[in-house]
Formats: C-alpha cells, sequence, structure tokens
C-alpha cells in the first residue's frame, strides 16, 4: 500500500505544474477514448447483425431479428458522433482563442469540426433508415436468399470490420497524442511516436467503407426498384434511399477527415489529434 501510495503521489508531483492548454488537451483525449470504445460497440453490433442476416439467407434461424442488432449499432454511432462532436467544436474554440491566423492555419481543425457535423447527419438518417426496414421486417420477409443479396452481406460485414480496424488505428493515434503531451512532464516516457500518421490510416479505412458501403446502397436500391414487388417497394424503398443520401454525406465526411489529417500531418509539428 505505501508503494502505491508513493506512486500515486510521484504522478501527481510530475503533472502538478501542467499547462492549462495542456490539461485541456488531455481531458478532451480522454473524452476522445470513451467515443472510440462506444465507436467499436457499434461497430460490432453491425457486424453480429450482419452475420445473423446472412444465417437467415441460408437458412438458419435465429432468436432476435438481426435488424434490432443493426438499429442499435447506428444508434451508438450517433452518440460517439455527438461526442465527437463536442470534442472537435471544443477544440477549435480552444486553438482559436490561443492563436491568430498568421501563427498556424486552423483549417484542419475546421474540417474535422464541419466533417463532425456531416456525420451527425449521417448516422441520424441511418437509424431513421433501418428503424424504417425493422417496421417493414415485422410486415415482410425483407431478406433476399439470392447470390447477389448474400455477396453483398459479405461485402457489408467486411466493410464493419474495416471500420473496426480504421477505428483501432484511431485508438493508437489518441494513445500516442496523451503521451505525446504526458511526455513534457514525464521524463520516464522516452519513446515519442507520432500521432498523425496512424490517424491517416484510420481516415483511410473510413473512406474506403464508406465508398464501399454507398456502392452496396446504390446496387440494393436498383434491384428493389427493379426486381422488387409492389408491397416491397412501398415498405422498403424510402428507407433504402435515405441509406443512400446518408452515405452520400458519410462520403463527404470522410474525405474531408482525410484531408484534415493530412494537413496536419504536413504541418509536421507532432501534435496530439482530435475527432474522427
Amino acid at each position: 500500500m505505501k508503494c502505491k501510495y508513493s506512486k500515486n503521489r510521484s504522478d501527481k508531483e510530475k503533472f502538478k505544474h501542467i499547462s492549462d492548454n495542456d490539461k485541456n488537451a488531455l481531458e478532451l483525449l480522454h473524452l476522445q477514448l470513451i467515443f472510440i470504445y462506444i465507436y467499436m460497440m457499434s461497430d460490432v453490433f453491425l457486424f453480429i447483425g450482419t452475420i445473423e442476416s446472412i444465417n437467415i439467407c441460408y437458412g438458419k434461424k435465429e432468436d432476435n431479428n438481426p435488424i434490432l442488432l443493426l438499429e442499435q449499432g447506428q444508434i451508438l454511432a450517433l452518440i460517439a458522433n455527438i461526442i465527437n462532436n463536442y470534442i472537435t467544436s471544443t477544440r477549435y474554440s480552444q486553438l482559436s482563442e490561443r492563436y491568430n491566423e498568421e501563427e498556424i492555419s486552423l483549417e484542419p481543425e475546421f474540417l474535422v469540426k464541419q466533417a463532425s457535423i456531416l456525420s451527425i447527419i449521417l448516422y441520424s438518417l441511418n437509424v431513421i433508415a433501418v428503424s424504417k426496414q425493422y417496421e417493414a421486417s415485422l410486415v415482410i420477409n425483407i431478406f433476399k436468399c439470392d447470390k447477389n443479396s448474400i455477396n453483398l452481406l459479405f461485402l457489408q460485414a467486411v466493410c464493419f470490420l474495416m471500420r473496426f480496424y480504421g477505428d483501432y488505428f484511431l485508438l493508437r493515434s489518441t494513445l500516442k497524442s496523451i503521451d505525446l503531451i504526458r511526455s513534457k512532464y514525464d521524463k520516464s516516457i522516452k519513446k515519442i511516436y507520432n500521432p498523425d500518421i496512424d490517424a491517416v490510416i484510420a481516415a483511410e479505412f473510413y473512406v474506403l467503407q464508406r465508398g464501399v458501403l454507398y456502392d452496396i446502397g446504390c446496387i440494393a436500391l436498383v434491384t428493389l426498384i427493379n426486381n422488387g414487388t409492389e408491397l416491397e417497394k412501398e415498405l422498403l424503398l424510402p428507407a433504402q434511399q435515405t441509406l443512400v443520401i446518408a452515405n452520400i454525406i458519410g462520403v463527404i465526411a470522410n474525405i474531408t477527415v482525410l484531408i484534415a489529417f493530412i494537413k496536419i500531418y504536413n504541418r509536421n509539428e507532432n501534435e496530439p489529434i482530435f475527432g474522427r
């Protein structure tokens, strides 16, 4: 107990004189860890929901409607993005007060903030669309068991795996960002890694998976229009159209974040990364 107390006291001494700017940054980064964990939970829900949809297509009975898992996954992602928007908006405000335009360009931080707003719109639309799909699933069988539909579901599952990998790299970037700030006060942190590279890799994963999800949505929409029954069109067409619109917004948001992270990387300042 004495050793543990001494260690805690030593840690407090190291960070006793931490600047307000670094303290604020650390608080936001720890909040960022929370929203990444929520996002990862969302990825798991969406992946499992897609796999269970595939199982139904192959004739396996599931205890629960997989659309519920997809809906819960989208709700978690929406919650994560609301937190993300708070982080990016707060960070941009903090930097705006600290710097003027001649000292440093805050364009990357502004882009990330704008992208977070687009992401909230994206997942709000996704929640609405999946809720409509769930309502439709109570009336008709929405699971198509033809080869093309199953292939699209497999591709969708791969997209959610890709997004999980993206979140993993963003998690690495955030942990490195925390170490980067702590290293100013804790000299025992010897190796300082630049968080920019992991953030760029994460953003590339997000762009790729969102682009594929957009293609999947368009193919499903065209298939529904050409081959769906009148009842299927009545119940599913609004939801599918909403998903396509949401994915267009998602592509724009993810490309914006990628551009912003590349700009931060090109600044070569070895600085913490905020946002997604």
